[in-house]
Parts: C-alpha cells; structure tokens; sequence
C-alpha cells in the first residue's frame, strides 16, 4: 500500500481537545465514471493518450496547489523549505536498499513522474494534506506517552517526516521511522494497540465532481476504479476483524476502525 501506516503502543490514552463532528452517511453508489460505465471507459482512453495525459497532469497539479493557496496555504514556500534543507542526509538511516518495490508503486501518481519516488512528491505532501482536511479536522494532541511506528513505502515521505520530527518540540518515545510495505511490514504479531492507515478508502463527495473535475482527478489516481470497487468493510470482516464501525468525519472523508478478536 502506498498509504501511510502508523503503529501505536499505547500507555495512556490522549484526548484531541476537541469533538469531533459525526456525519450521516447512507449506502453510496459508485461514480458513473469508475468501473467498466461507457463514461469511465471514455475517460481511461482519454488518459492513455500520452500528449493529452501530460495536459491533464498540469492541470490537476495546478489545481491542487491553486486550492491550497487560495485556502492561505502556503505551498510553494513549505515546498521550497524542505528541498533547501539537510533533508536529503536522512535518507541512508531509514532506506531499507534491499526492498523490492512492487509494480504497483512504480506507477505514475498523483502528478508526480515517479509516484511517491521522489523528492518533489514527499516534500508537498504536507500542505496537499493541509489542502484536504484544514476546514475539517482539528489537531490531535500528541501521544508522547505512545511508542509509535511511522512506516511507509516511500523512504523520501519517511525521511521528509523525520527531518520535520526532529524540527518539532521533543517527544518522551521518538518515533520510529520503517520502510516496509504496508502487506508485508516484518513486525512483530499482537505488538500493537492501534493501527491507523491513512487516506486509502473512498470519498462521498467525489461522487458528484463535475466532468473536468473527475477527468483531471483520474489523470493522476490510477488505482481510483479499485477504491470505488472494492467494499472496504466487508473485505476487513472477511480479515478476521470484529467491531468494525464507519463515520463519515466530514463530507470528503470517512473513519473504518475495526478490532482483532481476543
């Protein structure tokens, strides 16, 4: 998985300082334009035309960094803070050299030549991030009391969230930082009191994006038809999971926790 996953050994439990608002989600049809509709048929020839792919990519990506500053988030300049830095030293602590990238993760992604492979994609992350949930999500407060895991496939997010750690005010259990593949993370089993998995599952309020809108987004999510395909809870019930509950925690995104059986 390309998603970010964090790993949580927990001592005492934190509150964010704030409640979260519930939404109401009722049974959500697919978009028109993902699976096999003649619309996203249409769409998939669009994108594979290379020259008018390469126009598409421009345009999400204007797009993305756009909405951020029109939302006084300052990408360009976080951006440039980064690439500027001694970021790059980082990066032989936390490489594994030995990982053999699946063919999934060499894909072009989100606007970035080189998927998450890149200086450029990890160093934005931040403020796309910011981008998605500011007006929705407030700060967490943080679990210095927590041993955590940070793991992703990327060394470049990974060495990115380190530097902007060790920036930060000091934590009583530092972070660990692995890279491993979210299917195949070499931990240990029944090690963990939490694990979270970010930004993976569907979007309500994708499912109304207007024709352009949806052609630029797909131009740049080539795994969107298997987000909108596969049924998210029922494939973590079939896992073994119990408990499993979803919230849509704000029109854009949704929450699935789900325990391990005792």
């Amino acid at each position: 998985m390309g998603a970010f996953v964090s790993f949580s050994r927990v001592k005492m439990a934190a509150s964010s300082g704030g409640e979260m608002m519930g939404y109401e989600e009722g049974a959500l049809e697919r978009p028109k334009w993902s699976g096999e509709t003649p619309l996203s048929r249409l769409v998939r020839a669009l994108i594979s035309f290379k020259p008018l792919y390469s126009l598409l990519k421009l345009g999400a990506r204007q797009v993305l960094i756009s909405t951020a500053e029109k939302k006084n988030i300052p990408w360009r300049e976080m951006t440039k803070e980064i690439l500027d830095s001694d970021v790059y030293k980082l990066m032989d602590d936390i490489q594994d050299t030995s990982l053999v990238y699946p063919d999934y993760y060499l894909n072009p992604f989100h606007a970035y030549d080189e998927g998450n492979l890149s200086w450029l994609a990890a160093a934005e992350a931040e403020a796309a991030t910011m981008s998605m949930v500011r007006r929705a999500i407030p700060d967490a407060s943080s679990l210095d009391e927590a041993n955590q895991i940070g793991l992703d496939l990327s060394p470049y997010f990974l060495a990115v969230a380190k530097f902007k750690e060790l920036k930060s005010s000091p934590r009583k259990n530092p972070i660990s930082w692995k890279h491993a593949k979210g299917e195949d993370t070499s931990l240990p089993s029944q090690s963990f009191d939490i694990v979270s998995i970010s930004y993976v599952p569907k979007s309500k309020i994708l499912q109304e994006l207007s024709p352009v809108l949806f052609t630029l987004m797909k131009s740049t999510e080539p795994f969107l038809d298997e987000y909108y395909l596969t049924d998210l809870e029922a494939t973590i019930k079939e896992a073994g999971f119990v408990n499993v509950q979803t919230i849509l925690t704000d029109p854009r995104h949704r929450t699935v926790t789900a325990t391990v059986p005792r």
